[in-house]
């Protein structure tokens, strides 16, 4: 075909057609609409037709499944299938920076970019006070209670840096969780809400803790027509207000010190306090934003296993790092006083300690509770202390899904209420830790909850462990979980019993089951929310997955006895939101690799050759395997002397883990 050419204005140009015909196999596949197969958001800029003023517009996008929108029951019942979007709070002052002004931030010795980008923010300590002293005012509503936040804390700004400043796609992730910034400023709005409606549950916050508010921040109830629900939502709100442990939410409140009972049994709260869990909830997440995170100086030599020279990856641990040597960097927590200042610290510094690694049991007893028992031991610890950080961590869970405004629907709509009921009692574990050891605490929460999933004693022998702490993670039908484990194939669940079964302790090991005498232990971040998303749909898969994962990961990191007590985090934020089935499906092109970061951690990342960053060409990739999730292929074990084998294994290739579920 012969046209003028539309990028050389007058010139003829010769194009060759080529007509290709595709026929879609699966029209439920995420990918045909969306990158990497499931939603995301993506925020921008845009000049308002009536104004020259730009504003911030963010766009969710969403994959609807072909046999739900072909649904008989969607067409015949008209608004009976159709529910509201889900409703969001609006933008804090969205900041930008760009890749120059990192670069020459970290030139001049700044470990960490807050301070440029807080430099000029000022936090008014009386208004800031003015939200904790109203926040049980019977009138003060949710949505003046989040307007006076987003005035008041300017660092809420910090989970929406314009992403385009910093590379050239607007819909790159920055976070370390694989969420949009987007997502993770509305989760910790739904943090701050929990705070709001838990302080007064007395009052009106039962309501708009499980049903959400209307748009004018007024607590919504079971027989409210906006926003439109689906049958089964209305009915588990609804179950969830007349069946939830509100009496317990309120103990962990009163011992946190935020709340305060009289002789008479009515409540007040505490000024000081309550403002000082505002701080906390704000900040909390911020180092999940990647460009914010600090690198430890030499001068420090060492933060929680990270070296001089090294970026602190874990955002946890990346925070502690800030208050504890660059606090004023942040205005909101400058202000404080000392004491305020130290409840938060000790959440964030001291205890190292991550309340859903118990729970989900996520991490091994070392990495869970090493730093917190040695607290315990050594200095001790304020009990109001531990309650604050227990306060928080509800908050920020109950916060987690990204629509502040419904309520909290990971409580109410989510989570089955024996779940929620087994995390707050998992609480008097903790305190056993001044008389019993790491592993000693684990073992008994685990044989707590598989009494209470399973109705048995806990089981022993090889496995035992990795059965009891998969079950955890998947959190709905322990069965199916099980019947999977024993369908493996004996390399898959070797891999995962024996390193579900290590401690990360120096002389400890499971009494059920005495995983092998060398380390490191590996803590698999995201693990349970990545079989929640597959447990139900294919087990066996999401267990060969992990697999496959532990298998890179001892790649990286080969046994040794003197490695013992130490902890490798491995991150798979990449694989949290994803289905095995696509896993296995793959794209032409797309490589999945185990990449070392640092002596501490890992991360599990996806590259396309097709689009450039192939292996050989992305610049310090350094260490690393590649994974393989497609079948077909052997397995590599990688297990000490010692651990299970007579030898060492041959193969010591950077590219050798693979796993299958057909061999």
């Amino acid at each position: 075909e012969i046209a003028y050419s539309s990028s050389f204005q007058g010139l003829k140009s010769v194009y060759t057609i080529h007509e290709v015909t595709c026929q879609v196999i699966n029209v439920n596949c995420g990918k045909l609409g969306l990158p990497d197969g499931h939603d995301f958001g993506a925020a921008r800029w845009e000049t308002r037709k009536d104004s020259t003023n730009n504003v911030p517009v963010v766009t969710c996008y969403g994959w609807l499944r072909y046999s739900e929108m072909m649904s008989k029951t969607l067409r015949r019942h008209g608004d009976e299938g159709v529910t509201t979007e889900r409703r969001r709070c609006q933008l804090p002052k969205i900041l930008s920076i760009d890749a120059w002004t990192i670069e020459q931030s970290q030139r001049a010795g700044d470990f960490c970019i807050i301070g440029k980008l807080m430099e000029s923010e000022k936090v008014d300590l009386g208004r800031a006070t003015a939200i904790a002293v109203r926040i049980r005012d019977t009138g003060y509503t949710a949505k003046q209670f989040w307007t006076d936040c987003l005035d008041c804390f300017p660092e809420l700004s910090l989970y929406v840096l314009d992403a385009t400043t910093l590379d050239d796609s607007s819909t790159q992730i920055l976070t370390t969780s694989g969420r949009s910034g987007d997502d993770e400023y509305q989760r910790t709005m739904g943090a701050l809400l929990a705070v709001f409606w838990l302080m007064r549950i007395d009052i009106n916050g039962a309501e708009g803790f499980s049903f959400g508010v209307s748009d004018t921040g007024e607590p919504l109830t079971a027989a409210s027509e906006f926003p439109k629900r689906s049958k089964d939502e209305r009915g588990k709100r609804r179950a969830f207000y007349e069946n939830a442990p509100w009496e317990l939410f309120q103990a962990v409140f009163v011992d946190a010190g935020l709340l305060m009972r009289s002789t008479d049994g009515s409540l007040s709260h505490d000024i000081d306090r309550t403002l000082a869990m505002l701080v906390l909830t704000v900040i909390h997440d911020v180092m999940k934003v990647q460009a914010l995170l600090p690198v430890v100086r030499d001068e420090h030599v060492e933060w929680c296993g990270y070296h001089g020279g090294e970026q602190v990856t874990d955002h946890d641990a990346a925070l502690g790092y800030l208050l504890e040597y660059a606090g004023d960097m942040l205005p909101s927590f400058v202000n404080l006083n000392e004491k305020q200042k130290e409840a938060i610290k000790f959440t964030q510094c001291k205890m190292d300690y991550n309340m859903g690694w118990l729970t989900q049991a996520e991490a091994p007893p070392g990495a869970l509770f090493s730093k917190f028992r040695s607290v315990i031991l050594g200095d001790g610890a304020d009990n109001s202390n531990i309650a604050f950080y227990f306060s928080h961590w509800l908050t920020d869970l109950a916060g987690a899904e990204p629509s502040p405004v419904e309520g909290c629907e990971k409580f109410a709509v989510k989570f089955p209420l024996r779940v929620l009921d087994a995390f707050l009692k998992s609480f008097t574990f903790v305190e056993q830790l001044s008389s019993k050891s790491e592993t000693e605490v684990m073992e008994d929460y685990l044989k707590w909850r598989w009494e209470l999933d399973m109705g048995g004693g806990l089981p022993s022998g090889t496995g035992s462990v990795a059965r009891v702490r998969l079950v955890v993670m998947a959190q709905s039908d322990p069965l199916r979980v099980l019947d999977a484990f024993s369908e493996l194939q004996p390399e898959d669940a070797l891999v995962l019993s024996t390193e579900l079964a290590r401690t990360g302790c120096q002389n400890q090991s499971f009494m059920c089951d005495p995983g092998p005498d060398s380390g490191p232990a590996f803590l698999v971040y995201y693990a349970p929310a990545f079989m929640q998303k597959n447990a139900m749909v294919d087990p066996r898969g999401a267990l060969e997955v992990l697999a496959q994962v532990l298998c890179g990961a001892r790649c990286l990191w080969p046994a040794r006895k003197d490695a013992v007590g130490d902890t490798v985090t491995v991150h798979i934020d990449s694989l949290r939101d994803v289905e095995v089935s696509a896993l296995r499906d793959g794209n032409p092109g797309e490589t999945w690799i185990m990449q070392r970061l640092s002596n501490k951690d890992a991360v599990v990342k996806k590259l396309n050759r097709l689009s450039g960053d192939c292996l050989e060409g992305e610049r310090g990739l350094g260490q690393h395997v590649v994974l393989r999730f497609d079948g077909g292929a052997e397995t590599c074990l990688h297990l000490s002397a010692g651990d299970h084998v007579d030898e060492e294994p041959e193969m010591r290739s950077h590219v050798c883990c693979w796993w299958s579920s057909t061999r």
